[in-house]
């Protein structure tokens, strides 16, 4: 949808990461003004019920670590969702690598045919 005109950065944060439908974003730009002030305590709420449950406790940790080196969590969670998505793109090119030499051997077509022929579909 864009940005909402006279909305707090929390806001828009909310707005920007929620993944509503246009209508709702369109519906929490309306609200912002008392939204706003409950961000906190609904951030807080929020990470209270990610630490009740066993499944998504890393959080914890994470916490816990910002505190001993003096980060803050915020920070901590974004460098773990960097290496997260190191990881995610090495297995995806590991596995695109492999899916080539497969293709290669079982065609005796060189990779270059092959990505020119995959491309040919997009």
């Amino acid at each position: 949808m864009g940005e909402c005109n006279s909305v707090t950065g929390d806001v828009q944060s909310l707005i920007n990461i929620s993944g509503f439908p246009p209508e709702d974003e369109k519906h929490l730009c309306q609200l912002s003004q008392h939204l706003a002030p409950r961000i906190p305590a609904l951030t807080d709420r929020f990470y209270e019920r990610l630490l009740a449950d066993e499944r998504t406790r890393i959080h914890e940790e994470i916490e816990a670590a910002a505190q001993t080196e003096g980060y803050t969590i915020g920070t901590c969670t974004r460098v773990l969702m960097h290496l997260l998505d190191i990881c995610q793109y090495l297995i995806d090119s590991a596995y695109e690598a492999e899916r080539m030499r497969r293709l290669t051997a079982a065609t005796g077509m060189r990779p270059a045919l092959l990505e020119n022929l995959i491309n040919l579909r997009n």
